[in-house]
């Protein structure tokens, strides 16, 4: 029975394309239509659109033959994806090409087997609706999408365009063969089945505006009158070619697709897409498929062999694939906090640059200059804290800065049984995918990080993440430190743009960064010795109680609050006295809290070292996660008065298996 199906124009970004294809044409005629006679269907053209089709997207050449009948093999069989399931922004749909064009208004008959429930088509590739956009460039709506059932149905789109399928229910379990009327053959190129020399006289005859090129993991729907322009240059072998190995070896082995049996883990079972429009919605974007801003310096950048095979990451057209594709396989649906996420981009460019030996960081002042601020903040002596360091740059560095401890990560980390880091980070994805944690929560997503990476290299990698501001919580410190090592070298002091640095030794024991430390007494201080002096890392000036008239009157015991600002882990306190006068310490005690109201006693120091100058320390006897530390003095000092004098104070933290 015959449907007819009126056009439908799709409203939203939801119906896109993509797909491996095959189909039974011999030479430019399909099966059923040897002759090439042209087709005549029944039912009228509809030519309301025909003048703006000619502007966008185009139309069909008038000597370009209507296929009477022809059967397309469309292989189904895999899953549709489930993005919250693998844990990607996006990922490619079971919608496949065709390999057949839609002449603008002209019907078009699609039979769909018996049994078959849950297909679509698509006719048309620019899927943005561009509602309210202001000044259109092409009409706001020129694809149509549209239920197919069982039988015959009857589709037209005034627009014209490529005609893909798509399964709402896949897997379908065989072959599906599907007969279309009134189609014309687009000249595509197909990876492993196009001859290259073929296909350029080919797309010089077949007269139809948009052409497919479709490699295994990314196919690019592109206009042909660029194809023309560009054609001596053109080598779709070279570039599907190249962008499948991006794909393959930069984003899904990165990511750890394949590291398991999992479903989850296998990764994408049908073929990504780009499709170039001449206004896209808001611009260039990611989403199934990625739109690209349709232009001379994007179409050659993106595909002409005299690009790839200079490949240079200071083109803006590369670095906005990168971001688009990127965003589509962040995992922030998984172990990505929301700080790492966006700077996935450059982690996937950095893994292209280290696998092909590209110059990135000396060819592009955008990733030097950010990578210079990222090491300004790992040697600044202020707080750390990663999630707000963009605030102090411009925005245009922040991805670039975020990716940089990952890019050191994959550059200097060392599994346990000799991994480069970028198989480290590929196995941290797949546990992420695999995970029940509940990664909604921030500080889990840093937790399960922090853990998987100590795990894999056999070394706690705490001291790393404190260095960049990234703080796991104390309880799975602990955990770590009991069955890791330290990390031994300074990792985070290695600099991606000039590939220095990072392999010098470190020991064990460091101080505590207290220069964000908030002090606080309960007795008064000394006009002009305030706090400030206790955290400068010099000795020669101090901090000391009001002495005489005070607003607080100096009585025993005396003690300095020291609020951490979140649950730090230390072996020990150091301190030092006034300098070469009389009013040294002579007992202190530490205590820790959770609430800065009970106070618990952690260890009583007497007989303290009668020193007037420099650095004197005292460790405890395990090491303590705390937020909030009190440093008493409950006795007189070395001159028999209450007055406390101190030229430094703060924690260290030091672990020895």
């Amino acid at each position: 029975m015959k449907r007819i199906i009126y056009s439908l124009f799709c409203a939203a970004l939801v119906f896109q394309s993509c797909g491996k294809y095959g189909y039974d044409f011999d030479n430019t005629y399909p099966e059923g239509d040897k002759t090439g006679n042209d087709y005549y269907g029944s039912d009228k053209k509809d030519t309301r659109f025909l003048e703006k089709a000619k502007v966008f997207p185009g139309v069909v050449g008038d000597n370009v033959k209507r296929i009477a009948d022809t059967t397309v093999q469309m292989d189904f069989r895999y899953a549709n994806p489930n993005p919250q399931i693998i844990r990607t922004n996006f990922s490619p749909k079971a919608i496949l090409n065709t390999g057949l064009y839609a002449p603008a208004g002209e019907p078009i008959r699609i039979t769909i087997p018996e049994g078959i429930q849950g297909m679509k088509v698509q006719i048309g590739v620019h899927t943005d609706y561009l509602i309210e956009q202001g000044a259109l460039h092409r009409d706001d709506k020129i694809t149509m999408t549209a239920v197919l059932l069982p039988g015959e149905n009857l589709v037209n789109n005034p627009f014209g365009g490529t005609i893909l399928l798509q399964a709402d229910v896949a897997p379908i379990a065989n072959i599906m063969a599907v007969k279309i009327k009134g189609a014309v053959r687009s000249p595509d190129f197909i990876l492993g089945k196009t001859n290259l020399a073929n296909w350029k006289q080919d797309i010089l005859k077949q007269d139809v505006p948009w052409v497919e090129f479709q490699g295994k993991n990314i196919s690019f729907s592109v206009p042909r009158n660029y194809v023309l322009k560009y054609l001596n240059d053109m080598d779709p072998e070279y570039a599907l070619t190249f962008w499948d190995e991006v794909y393959e070896k930069d984003f899904y082995q990165l990511q750890g697709f394949g590291l398991t049996t999992d479903t989850k883990d296998q990764g994408p079972k049908y073929v990504d897409r780009c499709v170039f429009d001449i206004q896209p919605l808001l611009g260039s974007h990611s989403g199934f498929p990625w739109m690209m801003q349709l232009s001379d310096d994007n179409f050659k950048d993106i595909l002409s062999k005299s690009s790839l095979t200079a490949f240079d990451f200071k083109k803006e057209a590369l670095r906005k694939v990168y971001s688009l594709i990127g965003q589509n396989q962040a995992q922030s649906r998984g172990w990505m906090w929301s700080t790492i996420a966006p700077s996935m981009q450059t982690v996937y460019m950095y893994r292209t640059a280290q696998r092909l030996n590209l110059p990135l960081y000396n060819t592009d002042p955008l990733i030097v200059n950010s990578h210079k601020y990222a090491m300004e903040f790992i040697n600044s002596t202020t707080k750390r804290d990663l999630g707000t360091l963009a605030a102090d740059y411009p925005s245009i560095y922040h991805s670039v800065i975020f990716s940089t401890p990952i890019i050191q990560i994959m550059e200097k980390a060392i599994g346990k049984t000799g991994e480069p880091g970028w198989k480290l980070l590929a196995k941290i994805f797949s546990e992420g995918r695999l995970s029940t944690m509940n990664f909604l929560i921030a500080q889990n997503q840093i937790d399960f990080f922090y853990k998987t990476l100590s795990e894999a290299t056999g070394k706690d990698y705490q001291r790393f993440l404190k260095e960049w501001g990234i703080y796991p919580s104390y309880f799975v410190q602990q955990e770590i430190r009991k069955n890791y090592q330290p990390l031994e070298r300074a990792i985070w002091e290695y600099n991606p743009e000039d590939k220095t640095k990072g392999d010098q030794p470190v020991a064990s024991k460091y101080d505590l960064n207290h220069g964000y430390f908030v002090y606080t007494t309960n007795v008064s201080t000394f006009s002009n010795n305030g706090f400030e002096k206790i955290n400068d890392k010099n000795y020669s000036t101090f901090w000391r109680t009001c002495t005489g008239t005070c607003e607080v009157v100096t009585t025993l015991p005396v003690y300095v609050n020291l609020d951490l600002t979140r649950v730090e882990s230390f072996k020990g306190l150091f301190y030092g006295n006034q300098g070469t006068t009389g009013n040294m310490a002579k007992k202190i005690e530490v205590y820790t809290s959770e609430d800065q109201y009970t106070w618990k006693l952690v260890k009583t120091f007497s007989s303290l070292p009668q020193r007037g100058s420099g650095r004197i320390e005292l460790e405890l006897d395990e090491i303590v996660d705390a937020q909030y530390v009190r440093v008493a003095f409950p006795e007189v000092n070395s001159s028999g008065t209450t007055l406390v004098a101190l030229s430094e104070l703060g924690l260290f933290y030091d672990i020895k298996h």
